[in-house]
């Protein structure tokens, strides 16, 4: 008869280890890439929510070993560039401001000019669909005899209005990925 020797957790959890799979140079590559992209995620995070210095982006990439270093700032770069959008102009500011830091060759008056010409755009246009909507519906409600001072269509919550925003914004973002591919 052959005693067996219990065995403690942790040998038992090795015993599991070694049955498990072993990750291969592809499995490892990605799966460093896709850390290094949610590292470069929270550096963004911190900078928009301002517990991060523009002056520190340098810094936070220079803690990363130097072969990570221009996959991060690749990110970092790629990241702030999605977060151009067609309603905040400040943050807009904020991303190009960054993306100067991390890449000094960047020409910003002309980036910012173009930028601004497209929001301005947009909103003129977002306004003049608008008000077209807010008066097609108040002759609706006039024609249905719902009329006076008071009376105010809700054009937000319109089924109508939420159609025509998506193709607006659809339209002029087309126009913004110019801009971003313009963008290191």
């Amino acid at each position: 008869m052959t005693s067996k020797k219990a065995k403690t957790a942790f040998e038992l959890a090795m015993e599991k280890i070694d049955r498990m799979p072993k990750l291969d140079k592809k499995e490892i590559e990605k799966q460093n890439k896709k850390e290094l992209a949610e590292k470069s995620e929270a550096i963004v995070h911190r900078y928009f929510h301002g517990s991060l210095k523009i002056q520190n982006l340098e810094q936070e990439i220079s803690q990363f070993d130097n072969n990570e270093q221009p996959m991060v700032r690749k990110n970092l770069l790629n990241q702030l560039k999605e977060s151009i959008g067609l309603i905040d102009r400040e943050m807009n500011t904020k991303v190009l401001a960054a993306i100067q830091q991390l890449d000094g060759k960047v020409d910003l008056v002309k980036i910012n000019s173009d930028l601004d010409n497209i929001i301005l755009k947009y909103q003129h246009q977002r306004q003049k669909e608008y008000a077209n909507l807010e008066k097609e519906e108040l002759k609706q409600l006039q024609k249905m005899g719902i009329a006076g001072s008071a009376v105010a269509p809700n054009i937000q919550k319109s089924e109508n209005w939420l159609l025509t925003e998506e193709k607006l914004k659809n339209q002029f973002d087309q126009k913004l990925v110019k801009i971003r591919e313009m963008l290191p």
